[in-house]
């Protein structure tokens, strides 16, 4: 799959939205399908490349769009959407350019902008048809917006083959024909004093042939015998680990590290959708009881009271900050 899913959104606007729409699809179609976080550009670099070369890689473009994402404003109490240079405002102009799939998506009860509403560049995003998600109801929203990601991924690849598909040549059209008459050739007649050495080399090369085809067997004999140990100790059932005991006797239990507040532990999650858990506590302790999770990341809800998504990992995967409603222990 080479499609690709782009996530637009504001800090301090849709930010908690977002990490948990972002773990979603990276549970779903994987983290190198998924972008976010692009306004991290680096000094000296241009704003509009970057953003263009970023969204121009992507077949769909999700805006997150919360309840202060239209009033949003700059130091100088400019709206910044009125800002030809604001980041979020180049990534949606980028991606209508582009004539990709956008979608709107409504988070914190936001309400779809009306066409008055935004300047003339980010007009036709009100003519998008909106999902929205709701907290209580966050994974069950997310469905059918994966749903409509896949059919996207199906259609963008059904295109890639019918453009690599050759076009047949049009009716009535003329095609150079090759004739499939042949001159006949005339064979040479050996003479039958060329005889005895044509025997004789057919002899010579019968020999040579059974002896290539008795080397050859010879050493498939030998690979397999050499081979044999290895494949003896694969059927053989492995003894399970036995515990380590401590001083007392009782079996070593792996414990979890200190709860890292701000900290994101992106993939290698155990399951497909999080556990909801009551707090980072809870989620290390899920953690901490599972044999084969290695690290965890809880992701508290807005306004649901410390009850949040808790992500058990089967690896360690590298860490990233994020906001501070993310927390991250690995086992150690």
């Amino acid at each position: 799959m080479n499609a690709k899913v782009f996530i637009s959104y504001r800090r301090e606007d849709s930010a908690p939205y977002a990490g948990r729409l972002y773990d979603r699809l990276v549970a779903r179609f994987g983290e190198d399908q998924v972008f976010i976080d692009i306004d991290q550009i680096d000094p000296g670099e241009d704003f509009a490349e970057v953003i263009n070369r970023k969204v121009g890689t992507c077949d769909i473009a999700i805006i997150a769009i919360g309840p202060h994402w239209l009033s949003a404003t700059d130091a100088s109490g400019k709206r910044r959407l009125d800002n030809e240079e604001d980041f979020v405002r180049m990534e949606i102009v980028a991606a209508l350019q582009r004539k990709i799939r956008v979608i709107p998506v409504l988070v914190g009860g936001a309400q779809m902008p009306q066409k008055e509403d935004l300047p003339q560049a980010l007009a036709p995003l009100s003519r998008r048809n909106a999902v929205e998600l709701r907290e209580i109801h966050f994974h069950a929203d997310v469905n059918p917006l994966i749903e409509a990601i896949e059919n996207c991924f199906a259609a963008a690849e059904k295109k890639t083959e019918l453009s690599a598909t050759p076009i047949p040549p049009a009716k009535g059209s003329t095609m150079p024909v090759t004739s499939t008459q042949t001159t006949p050739t005339t064979l040479p007649v050996s003479s039958t004093s060329s005889m005895p050495a044509l025997k004789q080399l057919e002899v010579w090369a019968s020999q040579r042939l059974l002896l290539v085809t008795g080397i050859v067997l010879l050493l498939l004999a030998l690979a397999g015998f050499l081979m044999w140990p290895a494949i003896a100790n694969l059927k053989r059932p492995s003894r399970p680990a036995e515990p380590t005991l401590t001083a007392q006797g009782g079996p070593t239990t792996r414990r979890m590290g200190q709860i890292e507040e701000g900290i994101r532990l992106r993939g290698y999650n155990l399951n497909p959708n999080p556990i909801v858990v009551k707090s980072a506590d809870e989620c290390s302790k899920q953690c901490e009881q599972t044999d084969n999770c290695l690290a965890m990341t809880f992701v508290k809800h807005p306004n649901q009271f410390g009850r949040g998504d808790c992500w058990l990992k089967s690896a360690v995967p590298p860490r990233s900050s994020a906001p501070p409603n993310f927390a991250s222990a690995v086992k150690n």
